[in-house]
């Protein structure tokens, strides 16, 4: 699979967890950029496709078929990234600031 093929899938994850913790791992190993941890725990809750594409990262830096990532796709896996991660924060900002019952 192309980097092309692999960031094509999981854009179209469309903002999903899934897509987020790709990312995450794709530019800890193409930049050595820790943005964020990445553990067995993680690869175990990945979809079916997902770890498809988990291993599929893998394989190529293993082969060494892909190489350093360049300034351009390090922006784009890190604003998939910063996307899911920023519509978290919101969704947990906004069940913060509901009204509970009765509190009217």
């Amino acid at each position: 699979m192309t980097e092309s093929e692999i960031l094509a899938r999981i854009n179209a994850m469309d903002g999903s967890r899934d897509g987020a913790m790709l990312a995450g791992f794709w530019l800890l190993m193409g930049s050595r950029y820790d943005v964020r941890l990445f553990t067995l725990g993680d690869l175990r809750q990945l979809s079916g496709e997902s770890r498809t594409l988990f291993h599929a990262i893998s394989a190529a830096y293993r082969s060494q078929r892909f190489s350093m990532l360049t300034p351009a796709m390090t922006t784009m896996l890190m604003n998939i990234l910063v996307s899911y991660e920023h519509e978290q924060a919101v969704k947990s900002d906004r069940q913060r600031h509901q009204p509970r019952l009765g509190e009217c």
